[in-house]
Order: structure tokens, then C-alpha cells, then sequence
């Protein structure tokens, strides 16, 4: 185990030229009377079988399913109304292509001839097209030319980067240029002509100008093998880098590789885009043959945003500032001298930005002089080796991730996931969150609360007329629920949930809390009560018209980007989930004494639901909280109406409604905790410092002293 686990999660950025390195297999379907064999691609197929075949290839093969079966269902519906031209092979392709555009808005889903396509690709120095099933996720060796690098000061503070060529992993050629511009103050990139480049080269080039390693994008497919997230290195040629403004032009000859880096800095902040929409050539796709010498260009990936998962622009990537790219340079050169603080990013980006210093909020108030207090590479040093004892005396097993916005103070992943295959702990590893997930809960009632669905003064009654505890039904408010004073008893501990395992639907456990009494005035004080969040997930279900998992799924993890999340089961060995452990024989971790564990199969038999027992990696769960703050699930008035603690009556508890709120030297944070028999996690975020704390375990009560000891220290820092 390292402090940082140093780890390229590569992207493919695949154009027209998907040629040999690694490939993934992708599933075609056959195409109704014509032979599959390429060699006989010239033999006619009836236009409708075309059309059909291709429908259902986008149906289950385009990334994004929803827009899959719209695309598909357009198709068949065009064919049937007769807009789809068959006069010619010109005329079908025109106008297949124009429904394709029409529903999709996808560039790089279209239908061209394979004669075109070999005659492009031998024009650029490559070969035939390649196999017909098979996609490139790996080094690129297309026709996209070689590197051409050039570095020059244009004046005293400001240096001006150019690639003319594809942007390849070639460090001494990068480290020769930057260095030669090391003392420029503002960076401006210029990508106006850069065709693309490779995933492991544009990764290393975008990593030299960011200071610690950072989620730049994720690539989301139905293939998991082409599911990825792509991160910096933590190698860059001079960290100088990472602390200059920066600028790209874009042109529309910026395409794919160069893209992906346009892409990265836009959607973490890091850089202001000047000049004209690039291409729109960045996604990894399959050529489908369709007979009559005619392709089909499918995306089977596609790039989305780390922290809102909303999907790579399909007709290109549109800078902040726009106008023409032959002017691109002149305008960034006026930005720069005017220092301007007017320059914004558009609303649907992730980052937003004040000006071109990309700081993403205020720093946080400096070290006092003379203070006994520690620098953050200092704590980060406590934290590694606090973390390193935990792991050799084996008192937590699982992953920690430290974040200041979306860039990664500390990681690391130790211990199994599975005990009998010794199959490694990552930061990818699903762990069970406990109760973490009522945050979930939370989230989705604030997004009813935002679109008038509910409101938090409606009591249980108005949703669930049927609900059995008549006093319960008609005293009992949504607030009340989420605060924990609804004054329902939480489940008794006698309770054996093994004996209820079978029962998965939310409605199913809500018909067993209906029984439950009162066990004081309902707003009278505060009663931690895992009853609550199932009665509000039953509720979401009757307001939403959906099952709550699937309301979850994609109205909170799927805009996240949250592709490791998920309600999965423990009894389900094929999952590739962290199975939990417990001290054997009532041992304690806190005891000198070497902990024998146990598996927790038979003790957490009950799938997760609105009150906990989700599954969820930590690298997920940085992006949940990115989502949060950026406003990307709620707004941030419903945010601070989540994480507001309501102290009333006797007993004051920091808790606001389904997030918990703690005050840490000074520093106030949300999130939540979660613990089970062979679960635990401990999960925070301070907004006065933009520290993002996460820690999973799949070990009893082991993350929490974690989880406090890593907020304590890093406060202390910070004051």
C-alpha cells in the first residue's frame, strides 16, 4: 500500500482510425439476409433490414440507454412514415443520417461509405479499415501524424505552447518545452490544430498542469470493459505548472485526442477555452457493416464529466469565449492584459468559474506564523503512516480518499474485498455504506421538494392514506421524518432481519414499521430511527410513480457519476462488492490482542434500502459530494435546507434532514456515518475549506476512528 496508488485509468479516444493494441470485443448483431463476412460487403441488403439492424445495434450498444431505445424507436418510426429516402444509396444515406442527427445530436453516429472511409484513412498513411467488430481502448496508432510541440515566450509573463500534430505520451519531448517556458506566469495552449492523440499521452500531457492527481472525465459504456475514469498522474515534469493560468484555443480542427484535453480542463475548472467549437471527433466507437459498402459508425463509449456526468458535447466542445480561432489568440492575449474578471463559464458546466485565476472558491485562511500546526503535506505524511499501523496490526481494511475540491489530497486502498479469494480492497471497490445512503434519501425528497411534488409540512397520510398507525398517519410531518422526530420507535434490536431477507421492496419493510408506536410526541425530541427513511422511500415511490432503487439510480448516481454504486446484495457472490467482516467470538479491534474476522453473511442478509446498506466506492463518493456542491442534484438553497441542524427539544443533536452536521475545531461539515455488523463508513465534506473526507470499511467499527482522526488533524491544519 502506497499513499498514493499511482494509477492511469486510460480513455479511448477513438476517430475514424480504430487500428490494432488492445481491443474489446463488441457484440453485432447479424443483419437479416446478408453474410457477415467483409469480404462480401458489396452484396445488397433490403433498405429495411439495414434500418433494422441498425436500430437494434444502437439499441443495445449505445452508451447511453435512455437516448439508445429514443434513437432506435425514431428509426423504425421514420422507416414506417417513408421520410427514409431509398431512391438511391445517396438519398438513404442523406437522409438516414439526418434522423440519426435529429435524435441523437451525435456526430459521430452516422452512416458512411466504406469505400469513403479506406480512401480517408489511406490518405492520412493508415491501411483498410480495420476489423469490423472491434474497438481500440489503448494506444492509438492511426493516422493522426506525429508530435509537434514548439514552446516560446510571447512576452515577459506569458508563454504560448503549440501542437501542431497528435498529442503522443513523449516526456522528454514535453519536459524539453516546458521547461523552456517554466518562468511564464499565464500558459496559453494552442490546439487549433492538433488532429488528436492517444489516452496515455493525452493523460500525461494534461497531468502537468494540475498539482495533485485529479479526475479529469470518466467514460461511460454498456460494456463494463469500456467503462473507465481517467485521472492525472502525480508525476507532472515541474509542479510550476499546476499554479499558472491557462488558456486553450480551439479551433475546428481540434479533434479527439486534443478534445479530451480541451474537455479535462474545461470541466475541472482548470483553464478558459477561446476560439471556435472543436470537431467533435472524441468518442470510442465500432464500424457496423451494413451491406451495400455502407458503414455504421457507432459509439459504444462516451466521455462524461467527473463531477455531473453529463456527456461529452456530440457536435463538439463550444470554448467559454467564442470567436472565430484566427482571432483566438489576439482575444486571449486581451484577456490576459485586461486581467478580466467577467469571463464565465456557461451554466451547464461543472466548474464556474470568477475569473481567469480558476480558483474554484477562496483559499482557505493561511498557516499561522509561528504556529505549532502542520503544513497539508505534513498531515498528509501523519495520516499515511496513521493508516499504515492500521493496516499492519489489520484493524481496518478498505479505502480513504481526501480530497480539496475535486483534486486528491491522500488515497489508498488496503485489506481484501473477499477474504476467500484474497481478492484485493481499490478505490473502485464497492464497500457497504450503512446508513451514509439516507443522504441519498435526502437528496431525492429535496428534488420533490424543488419541483412542488411535496412539501416538508405534509404528513405520512397524504401520501400513504392507507398507512395503519392512525395517530402516526395524521400527526407525522415529511420534517419530522427526515429529522429523525417523527418519534417512532426505530426498529427493536431484536428484530431478525435474516428472517426478513426475502422481502426487498421498500413497501414490504414499510408494512413492517406500519406497527411500530409512538415512543414520544411526535417533534418533541430527537430519536435517531432508521423507520423514517423507509416511510420516505415508500413515499418517494407513490409521488415519483417509481421503484425507489430505480428513482436513486437515475436522478442521483447517474448524473453523479456514480458508475460503482449501487443497491447490490450480499448474497450475491458474483458481485464484485467488499464482503464484510466482524471480530470473531466478540473480540475488539481497540484490545491488544490480535482480531480473528469473521464473514457477516448471515448477519446482513436485508438489501439497502432508503435507510441504508448501499454499496459504494470512494472514489464515487467524491463525485457525489462534487455533485452536491456544484449544485449538479440540487439547488444550493435545498442543500443548506438539508444540512441545517435542527436542535429542538431536550436532547441537541447536530443532524439536519438525513445529513448529520459536525463541528471539527471550528469548521462546520456535513455528511454522514454508517455502521453495521462488518460495515462501517464515515463520510464528510467542509465547505469553509473544500475538504471532501471519505472512508469506507468492510471491517466492524473501523473507519470511524479513521474518519475523525484524518478531520481532526486537517482542521487543526487549516485554523
Amino acid at each position: 500500500m502506497s499513499a498514493i496508488i499511482k494509477k492511469t485509468f486510460v480513455i479511448a479516444l477513438a476517430s475514424a482510425s480504430l487500428t490494432q493494441a488492445s481491443y474489446a470485443q463488441v457484440r453485432v448483431p447479424k443483419i437479416k439476409g446478408a453474410p457477415t463476412n467483409e469480404t462480401t460487403q458489396q452484396q445488397k441488403v433490403s433498405y429495411a433490414d439495414i434500418v433494422d439492424t441498425m436500430a437494434t445495434a444502437i439499441n443495445e450498444q449505445y452508451p447511453i440507454e435512455q437516448k439508445a431505445y429514443q434513437i432506435s424507436t425514431a428509426l423504425r418510426q421514420a422507416l414506417a412514415l417513408g421520410t427514409i429516402k431509398t431512391a438511391s444509396e445517396a438519398d438513404f444515406t442523406e437522409s438516414i443520417n439526418k434522423v440519426l442527427w435529429d435524435s441523437a445530436q451525435d456526430l459521430h453516429l452516422k452512416v458512411q461509405s466504406q469505400a469513403k472511409v479506406e480512401t480517408r484513412m489511406k490518405r492520412g498513411g493508415g491501411n483498410r479499415v480495420p476489423k469490423l467488430r472491434r474497438v481500440s481502448v489503448g494506444e492509438n496508432s492511426g493516422p493522426l501524424g506525429t508530435t509537434a510541440i514548439t514552446g516560446e515566450m510571447i512576452n515577459e509573463e506569458t508563454a504560448l505552447i503549440t501542437i501542431a500534430g497528435a498529442i503522443y505520451r513523449n516526456p522528454d519531448l514535453y519536459t524539453q518545452v516546458l521547461k523552456s517556458v517554466e518562468s511564464a506566469q499565464n500558459v496559453i495552449l494552442d490546439l487549433r490544430k492538433s488532429p488528436g492523440g492517444t489516452g496515455p499521452g493525452v493523460l500525461y500531457f494534461l497531468s502537468q498542469f494540475y498539482e495533485r492527481k485529479t479526475h479529469l472525465y470518466s467514460n461511460v459504456s454498456r460494456s463494463s470493459e469500456l467503462s473507465r475514469e481517467s485521472w492525472t498522474e502525480s508525476t507532472p515534469v515541474s509542479k510550476s505548472f499546476a499554479g499558472k493560468d491557462l488558456y486553450v484555443l480551439t479551433g475546428s480542427h481540434t479533434a479527439s485526442g486534443a478534445e479530451a484535453v480541451s474537455f479535462g480542463l474545461k470541466n475541472t475548472g482548470r483553464a478558459i477555452l477561446v476560439g471556435e467549437k472543436t470537431a467533435g471527433a472524441g468518442n470510442a466507437g465500432a464500424f457496423l457493416p451494413l451491406g451495400n459498402d455502407l458503414l455504421l459508425f457507432l459509439p459504444i463509449a462516451q466521455t462524461v464529466s467527473a463531477s455531473t456526468g453529463e456527456p461529452w458535447e456530440g457536435e463538439g466542445i463550444t470554448p467559454h469565449v467564442t470567436i472565430e480561432e484566427s482571432a483566438a489568440l489576439a482575444k486571449t492575449l486581451e484577456l490576459i492584459a485586461a486581467n478580466s474578471n467577467e469571463v464565465m463559464v456557461p451554466k451547464n458546466t461543472s466548474a464556474k468559474l470568477t475569473s481567469p485565476s480558476m480558483k474554484m472558491r477562496p483559499k482557505r485562511p493561511p498557516l499561522l506564523e509561528g504556529s505549532e500546526h502542520k503544513s497539508i503535506e505534513e498531515v498528509v505524511s501523519l495520516i499515511d503512516a496513521y493508516v499504515k499501523k492500521a493496516e499492519a496490526e489489520d484493524t481496518f481494511s478498505g479505502s480513504i480518499l481526501i480530497a480539496d475540491g475535486n483534486q486528491v489530497l491522500y488515497e489508498a486502498a488496503v485489506g481484501a474485498a473477499d477474504k476467500s479469494t484474497n481478492r484485493a480492497n481499490t478505490l473502485n471497490t464497492p464497500i457497504n455504506l450503512g446508513s451514509i445512503n439516507k443522504t441519498f434519501t435526502g437528496v431525492a425528497i429535496g428534488q420533490l421538494i424543488e419541483k412542488n411534488l411535496l412539501d416538508v409540512n405534509q404528513t405520512i397520510g397524504e401520501f400513504l392514506p392507507n398507512y395503519k398507525n392512525e395517530q402516526v398517519r395524521d400527526t407525522v410531518t415529511i420534517a419530522q421524518l427526515l429529522s429523525h422526530r417523527s418519534g417512532i420507535t426505530d426498529f427493536p434490536p431484536s428484530l431478525n432481519f435474516s428472517k426478513y431477507a426475502h422481502l426487498t421492496e421498500v413497501s414490504d419493510l414499510v408494512a413492517l414499521i406500519e406497527g411500530l408506536p409512538l415512543s414520544e410526541a411526535p417533534g418533541s425530541e430527537f430519536r435517531y430511527s432508521n423507520a423514517g427513511p423507509w416511510i420516505l422511500g415508500r413515499i418517494i415511490e407513490v409521488v415519483t410513480k417509481m421503484n425507489y432503487r430505480t428513482y436513486i439510480e437515475q436522478n442521483i448516481l447517474k448524473p453523479s457519476g456514480m458508475l460503482n454504486t449501487g443497491f447490490f446484495s450480499n448474497q450475491d457472490t458474483c458481485a464484485a462488492i467488499a464482503r464484510g467482516y466482524v471480530p470473531r467470538d466478540g473480540q475488539s479491534i481497540y484490545s491488544n490482542n490480535t482480531v480473528e474476522w469473521a464473514s457477516n453473511v448471515e448477519t446482513m442478509r436485508v438489501k439497502g434500502g432508503p435507510a441504508g446498506g448501499a454499496y459504494s466506492s470512494a472514489y464515487d463518493m467524491l463525485k457525489f459530494s462534487l455533485a452536491l456542491q456544484q449544485n449538479t442534484l440540487i439547488e444550493a438553497e435545498t442543500l443548506d435546507l438539508l444540512t441545517t441542524p435542527y436542535d429542538k427539544g431536550p436532547k441537541e443533536r447536530d443532524y439536519g434532514y438525513l445529513f448529520g452536521t459536525r463541528v471539527t475545531n471550528g469548521f462546520n461539515s456535513w455528511g454522514h456515518n454508517g455502521g453495521a455488523p462488518g460495515i462501517n463508513a464515515d463520510f464528510r465534506f467542509y465547505p469553509e475549506l473544500g475538504y471532501t473526507i471519505v472512508v469506507l470499511s468492510n471491517y466492524d467499527r473501523a473507519a470511524s476512528p479513521i474518519g475523525a482522526q484524518i478531520a481532526h488533524w486537517l482542521t487543526i491544519a487549516a485554523k
